[in-house]
């Protein structure tokens, strides 16, 4: 549990203090799911075909930026963040509770926290690995653990000013369901930028993002991405040199169980 705090506030301080890194593009953004599942998907049985075919096409509907938001979107800073984007229990050094380094940043990035949500995917990847029982359901205790870390005490504090505006956003602007995912995340940066209104940027997880945006479906889009990579792996690269606690059906089983059990209450 102690390991579960520490790696979720180590998490956010890379996340927040990364800001001004160089741009590297993401090689296994969204597109990279849509573009490589194909490939792997005819080795699949007709149940999980179906499975993995629903996540995608979801994947697809939202990663369409809707019409009415662009001008919002074009308005914001574009905030950097470096992702290590492969942060699993593996790849971390611990001496009892004592964090000593991390490692394999081979798939890191940098990237914009305004309009990406790479961000977020990253810490999925710890939740998806270290909060919950060995590929099964989530273990509260750890999920909240890392979340409650990752999260920074001055974004509780704004809590109360965001979410009453929040909802007056949602009345409005009349958006579809899509379209609000987004916008009532994004607009707390464009009152602070273009107002000076008191919300701290860059935020490593933003607490309106948590409550407007489908942190479920996140978590299943970080499924997704894995399950595809091992299954290139080990049916088209071949390599037979992946671990046998990472091969695909672990992923596809975590994908699973993100649909059958609610995410526990983060307070």
């Amino acid at each position: 549990m102690e390991q579960c705090s520490i790696i979720g506030k180590t998490l956010g301080r890379i996340h927040s203090s990364s800001k001004n890194f160089k741009k590297k593009q993401n090689l296994r953004d969204n597109n990279w799911i849509i573009l490589n599942y194909y490939k792997v998907i005819s080795f699949l049985n007709k149940k999980d075909q179906k499975l993995m075919f629903y996540q995608v096409y979801l994947l697809k509907k939202k990663s369409k930026t809707p019409q009415k938001q662009k001008h919002l979107v074009k308005k914001l800073p574009q905030g950097q963040g470096i992702i290590h984007s492969d942060l699993f229990r593996d790849n971390t050094l611990f001496y009892g509770n004592k964090l000593c380094g991390l490692i394999d940043f081979y798939n890191g990035c940098t990237v914009a926290v305004a309009v990406d949500w790479d961000l977020i995917f990253d810490l999925s990847i710890l939740l998806n690995d270290w909060g919950r029982e060995k590929y099964g359901d989530i273990i509260e205790d750890k999920y909240k653990a890392i979340l409650n870390n990752y999260i920074i005490e001055i974004e509780r504090h704004f809590l109360h000013l965001h979410l009453p505006f929040a909802f007056v956003f949602v009345f409005v602007f009349p958006f579809r369901n899509e379209e609000l995912y987004i916008c009532i995340w994004l607009w707390p940066l464009y009152f602070h930028f273009h107002f000076h209104f008191p919300f701290p940027f860059p935020f490593p997880l933003s607490l309106s993002f948590s409550f407007s945006f489908s942190f479920s479906f996140v978590l299943r889009v970080t499924a997704l991405r894995y399950w595809i990579t091992r299954l290139l792996v080990t049916k088209i690269f071949i390599f037979n040199l992946i671990p046998k606690h990472k091969v695909p059906k672990n992923f596809r089983n975590i994908l699973v169980s993100l649909y059958k059990k609610k995410l526990p209450s983060l307070f």
